[in-house]
């Protein structure tokens, strides 16, 4: 009896252990993977496909800067993180990918197309001249976008039907979105400025500005602004005439230095009145 119940005793511990290694494991495996398109076909979850020559799986780092339109159904590996390049697309395969917490990060000329996108869960970022001609854009989850402006502005996204869908446990609902713009390499002049985000074709959500912002009654979608020191007053709006995103700001004038307010005349001034001289620059007083 006092064997069989040491026996048992350990069991939960046995368990707790292998949870405790699961997610070593899985680091363990993750890779880098780079496209190459050796397999035959455009297929995502071909091994030939990819340098090292094997299959991506949950975790992955998926590089594709070829110029290849890269193809896949249903859901991708969990937690993978593609990064869009020279010109390269992900589309789906057939009806509908999945996006399973996964990170894209799509550059300029690079793009995401196809039919149906499934957004679960996942974080996208948009350089200026990305694109995203999906027929279908639905939100799903938590899910994180990133619009980086260029010099002068963005390019508009021009997706299909916008769609709000269900996860797991998270009810269809704006608030589980969030926006983020990053004014880094942005440098318009001074002024007020307006920007097209995202035109969607159309919307299956009856979504208006009311809801999308949150009009206190129910809570709009989460907003953030990166490197935007001289900006303010910054807004991003849903227009319901017309089913576009737009972001809205002031760019600041900048403070003019005191030499650039009063000008060189007041230098040239001081010069031919005695106030100021080379030779007397940075001289103290006798004392």
């Amino acid at each position: 009896m006092n064997k069989k119940f040491a026996v048992k005793s350990v069991q939960p511990q046995i368990a707790v252990a292998v949870l405790a290694v699961l997610p070593l494991i899985t680091s363990a495996r993750a890779a880098t993977l780079t496209w190459v398109g050796g397999g035959g076909n455009s297929l995502l979850s071909n091994a030939a496909n990819w340098n090292p020559s094997q299959a991506p799986v949950g975790g992955d780092t998926l590089n594709i800067g070829t110029g290849a339109t890269v193809e896949h159904e249903n859901s991708l590996p969990s937690s993978s993180t593609i990064n869009l390049t020279g010109s390269s697309s992900l589309s789906t395969q057939a009806n509908v990918i999945r996006l399973a917490r996964s990170t894209i990060n799509v550059g300029s000329g690079s793009g995401l197309v196809g039919t149906f996108w499934d957004l679960n869960e996942a974080s996208i970022t948009f350089a200026d001249g990305a694109i995203a001609t999906m027929d279908n854009w639905e939100q799903k989850g938590i899910n994180t976008f990133t619009y980086q402006l260029g010099a002068s502005g963005f390019t508009t996204l021009t997706p299909g039907t916008f769609r709000l869908g269900n996860a797991a446990g998270i009810p269809a609902d704006i608030h589980n979105a969030t926006y983020v713009v990053d004014f880094a390499a942005f440098t318009g002049g001074a002024g007020s400025d307006s920007i097209t985000l995202m035109d969607f074709a159309n919307d299956a959500t009856g979504m208006t500005n009311a809801t999308f912002q949150g009009d206190g009654t129910t809570t709009g979608a989460n907003f953030s602004y990166l490197n935007a020191e001289n900006i303010s007053s910054p807004s991003i709006t849903w227009d319901d005439p017309t089913d576009t995103m737009n972001l809205s700001f002031v760019v600041a004038v900048p403070e003019p230095s005191t030499l650039a307010l009063f000008g060189t005349g007041l230098l040239a001034w001081c010069r031919s009145s005695g106030l100021w001289s080379p030779a007397s620059a940075g001289r103290g007083q006798a004392h």
